[in-house]
């Protein structure tokens, strides 16, 4: 989430431009990704999810050496 906490981040991994509600995928991702992202029948990501997700996704980068 931003820090005012007006908007939440995009739902792509390493992306926090800012969109309106929680599992949205922002312009710039829409733009720059194109027909690579696909919808699905899924609900979207919750809050949580998200910050589960990015957790682990941090830990691996750090292994990594990424972060």
């Amino acid at each position: 989430m931003t820090a005012l906490g007006l908007f939440v981040d995009c739902v792509l991994p390493g992306c926090a431009s800012p969109v309106a509600s929680v599992g949205e995928v922002c312009g710039g991702c829409r733009t720059a990704f194109g027909d690579q992202l696909r919808a699905t029948g899924r609900p979207a990501l919750t809050a949580d999810e998200v910050a589960e997700r990015d957790r682990s996704t941090r830990l691996a980068y750090g292994r990594r050496g990424f972060a």
